[in-house]
């Protein structure tokens, strides 16, 4: 809801959310270029668990590094959660849903064509 003591951010959902941003934007790609898909550490260092679905692996165990990209992703997560207000990030992210440039016109092109001429603007348009 965007209220929180500022003595105690919502550190950990920035984190979260930042580690999500990256692997959205970042192609699989990139990631085989920089990080290796071998485990992090041995498998005697690792703790082991049983099988998923068993329910009687430790929680724990879900959060121990398996691959370099994690310890990255996380390092990642934990710099923007310190950095970041957590306030301007749900703006932030609420404009962005929001934003149709196509609105009140009869369409998207017309709805460009509104944007004074001269005005510094950077428009990408995202297929999916």
């Amino acid at each position: 809801d965007g209220h929180y003591d500022p003595e105690k951010p919502p550190e950990h959902g920035l984190s979260v959310a930042r580690e999500l941003g990256m692997i959205c934007y970042r192609s699989r790609r990139e990631f085989d270029a920089r990080f290796s898909w071998d485990h992090a550490k041995s498998r005697a260092e690792r703790r082991t668990t049983p099988p998923c679905g068993s329910g009687t692996a430790s929680s724990d165990w879900a959060h121990k590094v398996s691959f370099e990209v994690e310890s990255y992703l996380a390092a990642q997560g934990k710099k923007f959660g310190k950095k970041f207000d957590a306030n301007a990030y749900l703006l932030l992210s609420k404009c962005m849903d929001l934003m149709d440039l196509g609105h009140g016109s009869a369409s998207y092109e017309e709805g460009v064509l509104r944007i004074p001429k001269g005005l510094p603007l950077l428009v990408m348009p995202v297929t999916t």
